[in-house]
């Protein structure tokens, strides 16, 4: 197993260092530790804040120092189910579109996903979209709305980063993330009576939801 220290010798990238070793020793495992110090090497990692953690040339943690334990289940592969892959899905305000997706993956493939969204300027939770996804067994009601900054700010790391906007002002995420695109119109552009805005919801809901569900099958 080979375990990549990702920095440039600050006292955070030393620390790291020292934990890692112990969480080696402790598990009782024979492993390669490696520093990568040098700029450019640290780039080709997509790592955008250090200090960071690899496993087998893959970015476990970026930006903050995890702790011992959090260590010892990152190398013996149990984080969180680490065989799920992270996905963050996007649109504009969080309040609607990314908030569905990340719902539906979750409950429809929570076993081999893990799924969180954000917005570029975050907003209110749409209550017409927790009423429709409550329709579907669904309840949103206790998410709160995120910015897209605070994934970066953290250097959390995902497999695919999907933005779910029917604009053109879709932000990429920094990283090694597969990027996609999925477009579905925007609820809160919606008009007309309540049953009619209702229904055009309703709509999104279950466009994504079969995206969702056929994205899976691949």
């Amino acid at each position: 197993m080979k375990l990549e220290i990702l920095g440039t010798g600050c006292p955070k990238c030393k620390k790291l260092t020292e934990l890692v070793k112990e969480a080696v020793t402790e598990l009782g495992i024979s492993a390669e530790i490696l520093k990568v110090d040098k700029i450019n090497d640290i780039m080709n990692y997509g790592v955008m804040m250090t200090p960071a953690l690899a496993i087998n040339g893959e970015v476990k943690v970026a930006g903050r120092i995890p702790s011992k334990e959090e260590i010892k289940n990152l190398i013996q592969g149990r984080r969180n189910n680490m065989q799920k892959k992270k996905v963050l899905f996007i649109c504009v305000h969080n309040s609607a579109r990314s908030q569905m997706a990340e719902a539906f993956l979750n409950k429809l493939a929570g076993d081999k996903f893990e799924a969180k969204s954000a917005g570029i300027t975050p907003g209110k939770l749409n209550p017409v979209v927790v009423e429709v996804m409550k329709e579907t067994g669904i309840d949103i009601s206790a998410n709160k709305t995120k910015g897209v900054r605070e994934f970066i700010d953290r250097g959390d790391i995902f497999d695919y980063v999907i933005t779910v906007c029917d604009e053109s002002g879709c932000p990429l995420f920094p990283g090694n993330a597969e990027q996609m695109h999925w477009t579905f119109a925007d609820p809160a552009g919606f008009t007309g009576t309540d049953e009619e805005k209702l229904a055009k919801i309703r709509e999104v809901r279950n466009q994504i939801k079969t995206k969702i569900e056929d994205w899976i099958k691949i």
